[in-house]
């Protein structure tokens, strides 16, 4: 078969190799796990706890901070399931050390932006959480998150978290579809000629956002009224 090339994100801020990983069984990456990491640690602090024991793709402290544990070509040890973590990207999400481990604003908004980047770069085009275990288990129905719980007695990722994995898949899936409606009218020029005069008067009345240069930012609206 072809040579499947793994990245790393480019937003991570920190690296630190943990040496508890292994191979991915040959599976590319079409499933997201989120973690808690009970306690409030930076990404440097979750790296090195991962040294010792476990590990992840990704840890993302309370500071917005990000850290590299087991690149992506690898499979980390972070969810008891050795199948589940070979296709997988595991990340580990700093919180509070009590119910319902709630997240910080700053580490949410950076695992936003990690889960969307993991799935641009891995061609997953839309998240799909299910509140149904067999459904995630047996990625039923295009379901493609899965969570710690599943696989071993634990409350991870905790209330706070599971609670959003359908704020998260929404949001991250939102960013997604942005990527492609702006793939597809990069200037004014590329909106049909029909349509420009009111995509004009959209942009005048500030509806969509000029990014300079004659580039626009289309709203969904917008994108429902050409097409």
């Amino acid at each position: 078969g072809c040579m499947m090339t793994f990245t790393n994100s480019t937003l991570v801020t920190y690296k630190l190799i943990s040496p508890n990983r292994g191979s991915r069984d040959g599976h590319k990456i079409d499933t997201i796990t989120i973690h808690c990491f009970v306690g409030q640690v930076t990404a440097k602090r979750g790296c090195e706890v991962f040294q010792q024991k476990n590990s992840c793709n990704y840890v993302v402290g309370y500071d917005g901070s990000i850290g590299l544990v087991v690149e992506e070509k690898d499979r980390s040890w972070c969810t008891s399931n050795r199948a589940n973590d070979a296709r997988a990207v595991t990340i580990e999400v700093a919180c509070a050390s009590y119910h319902p481990y709630e997240v910080t604003s700053k580490a949410y908004a950076a695992l936003l932006d990690l889960v969307t980047d993991i799935c641009r770069r891995n061609g997953i085009n839309k998240l799909v959480w299910s509140t149904n275990k067999a459904d995630r288990i047996g990625h039923r129905n295009g379901c493609n998150m899965t969570v710690h719980r599943d696989y071993e007695n634990k409350a991870c990722p905790g209330q706070w978290l599971y609670e959003r994995h359908g704020q998260i898949a929404a949001e991250v899936n939102k960013r997604l579809t942005e990527d492609e409606e702006m793939e597809r009218w990069k200037t004014i020029n590329d909106v049909p000629a029909g349509y420009r005069e009111m995509a004009q008067r959209y942009i005048a009345a500030g509806a969509l956002k000029g990014k300079g240069d004659g580039e626009i930012d289309l709203t969904e609206d917008m994108i429902r009224v050409m097409e």
